[in-house]
């Protein structure tokens, strides 16, 4: 038995709720991770963290470890701050950010975050009264310095449930090219594979014949990537192309040529999704071969133009 989440939490519900041997992540080398295994490895860490007052800085390439720590930010009610590296210098430039704070994979002092053996079976986590976290990201300093950003976590499930039900049923796999450091890979790499339970890569995977190796026919793979990894398409290292059911782009609008080289290797038109840090996910397109680029706002979006003519 596990902790009930806060009901108004569909992210930790299913977080908590999830039958231990339920596989949520598989990582590089096809092992898998379960639902029972974060939960052990949330509580493995709580008591060493549980006193702390300060933000828990949290870095680390994989999937299935940033969930550990989303639940021990529900577990302790410590804010989760994002970071997208963790080089010494980026590191030392965070004023309050020291070894007792860090979480996840850095050069210096830190805690680190290990994915509990499968053999330990299901545990009951120790604390009682679960938080609703706050996770804060850094922009992506592409209009000037980044910046941070909090979210709570309802404001990135309301997201993700219009994504979860548009899709629904859709696919058997997800994987991805972009850091769930950032806003749009913690939607779509963690949220949205744990609420919608469907099987998902553990790592970010750069290289194309990387990111498809497991994209075979029969499994329909739903691709998270952007415009930087879609404007280089390596239609020589891509086996199966027709297990692709369907790709997302965001991070800026995805050029015309790209958008057409996608629909010629895997015979689809990218999802775009327009949106940023600060507001989330606002608007969608698919281009098509006739060059109409039309963007529709995401349900519960109102959008309107300023005296300006600036869009609000």
């Amino acid at each position: 038995m596990t902790t009930p989440a806060p009901t108004k939490s569909a992210l930790l519900t299913a977080l908590l709720n999830a039958p231990a041997s339920k596989t949520l992540f598989v990582s590089a080398d096809g092992k898998t991770i379960t639902a029972g295994q974060i939960r052990a490895s949330a509580n493995a860490l709580f008591e060493t963290l549980r006193t702390g007052s300060s933000p828990l800085y949290v870095y680390t390439g994989s999937a299935a470890r940033l969930s550990v720590a989303l639940l021990l930010s529900a577990m302790t009610g410590r804010e989760l701050i994002f970071l997208a590296q963790a080089n010494a210098s980026f590191c030392e430039a965070i004023s309050d950010l020291t070894g007792e704070n860090a979480l996840g994979e850095f050069p210096g002092p830190h805690h680190a975050i290990n994915i509990a053996d499968a053999a330990d079976g299901d545990t009951q986590l120790e604390n009682n009264a679960l938080h609703l976290p706050v996770i804060t990201f850094y922009t992506s300093g592409s209009s000037g310095q980044p910046k941070l950003i909090s979210k709570p976590i309802l404001y990135l499930e309301a997201e993700v449930l219009y994504w979860t039900k548009r899709f629904a049923g859709q696919f058997d796999w997800i994987c991805g090219s972009v850091s769930h450091q950032h806003i749009y890979g913690f939607l779509f790499r963690i949220a949205f594979p744990i609420m919608s339970g469907v099987l998902s890569g553990d790592e970010a995977r750069l290289s194309w014949r990387m990111l498809l190796a497991e994209a075979v026919p029969g499994k329909r793979t739903l691709l998270v990537s952007s415009p930087a990894h879609l404007t280089r398409i390596a239609s020589e290292e891509i086996a199966h192309p027709d297990a692709i059911s369907t790709i997302l782009s965001s991070g800026a609008a995805l050029p015309t040529e790209a958008a057409l080289a996608a629909h010629e290797t895997f015979g689809l038109f990218p999802v775009e999704i327009f949106g940023s840090t600060e507001t989330g996910g606002v608007a969608w397109r698919q281009q098509s071969p006739d060059g109409a680029t039309y963007w529709t706002p995401l349900d519960g979006v109102r959008i309107h133009t300023d005296a300006a003519g600036q869009l609000i």
